[in-house]
């Protein structure tokens, strides 16, 4: 999920999911790394963060992780 979407940022849009009781896995996509912008993220119902630019490396371990959950 983007954060910084147009019309609906990414917490406001993972929130209304979230209210719908939708429960697929989320994570985060931001260029912001400070640990109090992740907070936020999680509190808002988001699974995990990844940083922009992506590292495919990363991106291929949290699929896994949570395709393995599922």
């Amino acid at each position: 999920m983007d954060i910084s979407m147009p019309i609906m940022d990414g917490i406001q849009a993972t929130q209304q999911l979230r209210a719908n009781h939708i429960q697929t896995p989320i994570i985060a996509l931001t260029a912001h790394a400070m640990q109090s912008d992740h907070k936020v993220f999680l509190e808002a119902g988001m699974n995990d963060v990844i940083l922009k630019p992506i590292r495919s490396q990363e991106l291929q371990r949290l699929t896994q992780l949570y395709l393995q959950r599922n």
